[in-house]
């Protein structure tokens, strides 16, 4: 769902789109993880992919978005602070996947990969929201099953690593591998 200014947006999404996407569509293969905290063991879902086009804004979003290790991962979860442990019912969910990536990194508006990664807030929430919105309206969205990027959290705190967030939903060439709790001394495995 586009936000209020989505509207005021689109001219700019048409100026940086205005030759399709396929020069920053790629195909890819990634082991990746996610991270969730603070969801009860009964309500992990390993295959829930929200039909809104948004970033996670709490680390219990269940939205698939992965990270290339458990260090990118837990630096996009804790937003850039060093954190030692987990917290209560954290959760290290590991996928093997293949597809066509959309890689944010080729795009070379530097206005469009400024705002779609390094805003902050409300902000960049409404304006991711509104270019995947855009990229599902104009029909570019069936040409890549992932958006991925260098993870600004991670650089930040020198864990550089490339972030996934899968928009396809359960497909043969994405596949949940398995489960660990990571709050759990003993690490299980599921």
């Amino acid at each position: 769902m586009p936000s209020d200014r989505y509207e005021e947006r689109k001219p700019f999404f048409d100026c940086v789109f205005e030759n399709g996407v396929d020069q920053y569509v790629h195909p890819t293969g990634v082991t990746g993880v996610k991270i969730v905290t603070g969801v009860e063991e009964s309500f992990l879902d390993p295959y829930f992919n929200s039909p809104y086009g948004q970033r996670a804004k709490s680390s219990g979003d269940l939205s698939i978005f992965l990270a290339d290790s458990e260090q990118t991962a837990k630096a996009e979860v804790f937003q850039g602070q060093q954190s030692s442990g987990y917290p209560p019912n954290s959760w290290l969910l590991s996928y093997e996947y293949q597809g066509q990536i959309l890689n944010i990194q080729k795009i070379e508006d530097e206005n469009f990969k400024n705002d779609f990664l390094e805003a902050s807030g409300e902000y960049k929430h409404e304006f991711s929201q509104d270019a995947r919105h855009y990229l599902d309206e104009k029909g570019y969205a069936q040409k890549f099953d992932s958006i991925g990027w260098v993870s600004v959290q991670g650089n930040q705190i020198g864990q550089g690593g490339f972030v996934y967030n899968w928009v396809s939903g359960e497909s043969p060439t994405f596949n949940h591998l398995c489960t660990i709790r990571l709050d759990s001394p003993s690490g299980d495995q599921q």
